[in-house]
């Protein structure tokens, strides 16, 4: 299955501040990616990326964040090129919460943050969310990550949002 995500997702490529940024499928055993990526994290940024405080990542998250099979669970990695080849800036995960309806979740090493990583992260998933059927795509964002708040608003301006005690709950219709 995860080579029919190579079609809906193949490589593609954007200008973020004048480099090359490359937005692929994660494939499965790309296990170093998922570290890279949360070893460039504050622990501040995965804060507000897992809603909790996460010291490390464990088999059990890695396993997780690593189950991909291209259609109900999806994982995309944006990588720039470096001295040394690509290198990862972040992933999103877009994963089945029912019929029509998926979650989605987007981290970026604190590196590549505010230079358009994220944005082109969640253009990239409801791009691959529409082409496999989705209607509706929903995050859930701590009511303090306001630069991820702010991002959904100005992509989605007709987001519905219910705040929920400390988190909103975001859903976009894309279908």
């Amino acid at each position: 299955m995860l080579d029919g995500m190579n079609d809906v997702c193949a490589p593609t490529y954007g200008q973020v501040t004048g480099k090359r940024l490359r937005v692929r499928p994660l494939a499965r055993g790309e296990d170093d990616i998922l570290q890279d990526v949360f070893d460039g994290m504050s622990v501040w940024s995965r804060y507000q990326r897992y809603h909790t405080a996460m010291p490390r990542l464990t088999p059990a998250n890695r396993a997780a964040l690593s189950a991909v099979d291209g259609r109900r669970r999806v994982a995309l990695v944006a990588e720039r090129i470096g001295p040394t080849g690509w290198v990862a800036e972040g992933l999103g995960h877009l994963v089945a919460t029912g019929t029509g309806r998926a979650e989605l979740a987007v981290e970026v090493i604190d590196a590549a943050q505010g230079r358009g990583v994220g944005k082109t992260l969640l253009r990239h998933l409801t791009t691959v969310a529409e082409a496999l059927g989705y209607d509706v795509v929903e995050a859930a964002v701590l009511t303090s990550n306001t630069t991820m708040l702010g991002l959904l608003h100005r992509l989605f301006p007709d987001a519905r949002t219910t705040v929920e005690g400390e988190t909103v709950a975001v859903e976009v219709r894309i279908g």
